[in-house]
């Protein structure tokens, strides 16, 4: 068997510009495939609810006001309810001021995102909190139906550590250093999931500015059923063509191999070959053709494994068992031994 694959791999040497044109023409339709597919699983997948949020100032706004209280008061008891936000903000003690990052859950809970250096030098013991991983956050956020691109978004270095607070003092959005001007950065850094859209908790969102001095532009995700609609009806149908011609060419490809090759074939049958070691020799070539495809596409995917690569993997063997069909039918069907004059 390893003396047929070795065979195989010096005929693809020996036809290398056969082989290249393969190599082209299988390439051109796995970008295609592969591309297509990935599009049309990324607008499947997409969550329609509530997008990116904007707050607009439409009137002179006072930062010394009362104004800003109240909304921060009205946004405390909206996050109580749902929704998750973060944001920024001033942490002053006897030991140091620096900002620091906060994740507002829903239910109103507070998780402070520090490096481990700092809270071990600064918060710990001047803080209540329990240590917590960054992961357990997001998994149990995503576990409440909340959106982890969302929540990936806001990546921390590994050294950071994040703190659930206990701590009264910390427990209210208006205990914390936030001016009138932040809020709009608050919004933007809002995400709700779909059991707040249903509960209402966004409706009260946009009541917080009603009658304010800011516009809540609010944008809505919807799933783009056009693009879904021409990848199925024009790109998937075109790439199922395609794969047919490939068919085709992959017989008038083995004809045209078995035709060059047919001395060759007929010697190695009259020295004790079977056709199913004709059938491994030729294989071998499909296999090299499909195994460089293969490497560009993951070298164009930067050698992660993700769907896209197990996407690449799942094709490429589709593709393999097409030319071992292929390659039986043409190798079982034709006799070696015989000289024929449109194989000179």
């Amino acid at each position: 068997m390893l003396t047929n694959m070795l065979l195989g791999i010096k005929d693809a040497l020996k036809n290398k510009m056969i082989a290249l044109s393969f190599v082209i023409i299988t390439i051109s339709v796995f970008i295609v495939l592969v591309a297509a597919t990935l599009s049309l699983k990324k607008d499947i997948s997409i969550t329609e609810g509530i997008g990116y949020m904007n707050l607009v100032p439409i009137k002179f706004v006072d930062e010394k006001g009362n104004e800003g209280k109240n909304i921060i008061e009205k946004l405390d008891r909206v996050y109580k309810d749902g929704g998750i936000a973060m944001f920024t903000t001033v942490y002053e003690s006897s030991k140091i001021k620096t900002d620091i990052n906060v994740l507002l859950c829903n239910g109103g809970e507070y998780i402070w995102i520090l490096p481990e250096r700092e809270y071990n030098s600064y918060f710990k013991g001047d803080v209540k909190g329990d240590v917590i991983n960054w992961k357990q956050v997001v998994d149990d956020l995503v576990y409440q139906g909340y959106d982890r691109e969302w929540l990936n978004y806001f990546f921390y270095e590994q050294e950071s550590i994040c703190i659930k607070i206990k701590d009264d003092k910390y427990k209210r959005l208006e205990d914390y250093s936030i001016s009138i001007l932040n809020i709009a950065s608050i919004v933007e850094e809002t995400f709700f999931s779909k059991e707040d859209i249903k509960n209402g908790v966004v409706d009260n969102f946009v009541q917080v500015f009603e009658n304010s001095s800011f516009y809540l532009k609010v944008n809505k995700i919807n799933k783009d059923f056009k693009e879904i609609n021409f990848i199925i009806r024009y790109v998937l149908i075109y790439v199922m063509f395609i794969i047919l011609e490939i068919i085709s060419v992959l017989f008038i490809f083995l004809e045209h191999i078995k035709n060059k090759m047919h001395k060759v074939f007929m010697i190695h049958i009259t020295y004790g070959a079977r056709k199913m070691d004709i059938i491994i020799r030729n294989f071998t070539m499909s296999f090299l053709v499909t195994s460089v495809d293969i490497l560009i596409l993951f070298y164009l995917n930067k050698f992660r494994w993700d769907f896209a690569a197990t996407l690449i993997v799942v094709i490429s063997l589709f593709f393999l068992l097409i030319m071992l069909i292929s390659n039986v039918i043409a190798t079982v069907n034709d006799d070696f031994l015989s000289e024929r004059s449109d194989r000179q």
